[in-house]
């Protein structure tokens, strides 16, 4: 006579979980790159914004105005008799996006025709990259003589 055995066994419950663990790893690893390409892009579009409200600025105010990128923080200031006002909020990076800005410079000044003064020929850019290095996603902004604002194309 044969008993009818309920349940299952410790192997088959091994294999089970192990493809549960390789299933989630796999979702996960997705997920942190996915989240990381959109942090990254969203805090690209937000620096794009600031450096064209910066252009702008100088040339609707008829004063220069300066684009403002340290580390992890992004703002644009006016001049105004000397005097450096603040047109738009400072933005954190790191603590907003989980990303940081770097380039070859830390400002970009925009005199009152537009014009991005003080830059090399080649015109300058920013990198923005997470902050975590497991997601190997990097983003530019790069804003030309001329004032011409990109972020496509740059180097």
């Amino acid at each position: 006579m044969q008993r009818k055995r309920r349940g299952v066994t410790l192997l088959e419950l091994v294999i089970v979980l192990t493809m549960v663990g390789i299933v989630a790893g796999i979702t996960v690893s997705g997920y942190t790159r996915s989240r990381a390409r959109v942090q990254n892009g969203t805090a690209q579009r937000y620096l794009e914004a600031y450096a064209v409200g910066a252009r702008a600025a100088a040339m609707q105010r008829g004063r220069s105005t300066t684009l403002n990128v340290v580390s992890d923080e992004i703002w644009v200031t006016a001049d105004s008799a000397g005097t450096e006002l603040p047109l738009r909020p400072p933005i954190h990076l790191r603590n907003t996006f989980g990303v940081t800005a770097s380039g070859p410079r830390t400002t970009v000044s925009f005199d009152p025709r537009g014009f991005a003064t003080g830059l090399p020929a080649a015109g300058t850019w920013f990198v923005i990259a997470p902050t975590v290095s497991a997601a190997n996603v990097r983003d530019t902004v790069c804003v030309s003589r001329t004032g011409q604002i990109r972020t496509r194309g740059c180097a």
